[in-house]
């Protein structure tokens, strides 16, 4: 999965995504998949209005059902 390099909060601006983004894992059992992404939005983005959103660029396979994703504050 490819994410786009900004992020959008609340109201609609624009922000550049921080950092090192490149880290993933993937855990794997007979019953799922789990895949984990860490991305920095950086510190000043906690006073951003919520929701921020990032745009997956590119997703390598058929998504076919919907799907939630939660994340988490470090």
């Amino acid at each position: 999965m490819r994410l786009a390099d900004s992020f959008t909060d609340a109201k609609g601006g624009v922000h550049p995504i921080r950092g090192d983004n490149d880290y993933s894992s993937r855990t794997l059992s007979d019953e799922s998949t789990i895949e984990g992404y860490a991305v920095s939005f950086g510190k000043e983005a906690q006073d951003y209005p919520q929701p921020l959103t990032i745009a997956i660029e590119r997703y390598w396979n058929p998504i076919l059902e919907s799907q939630t994703l939660e994340l988490h504050a470090k």
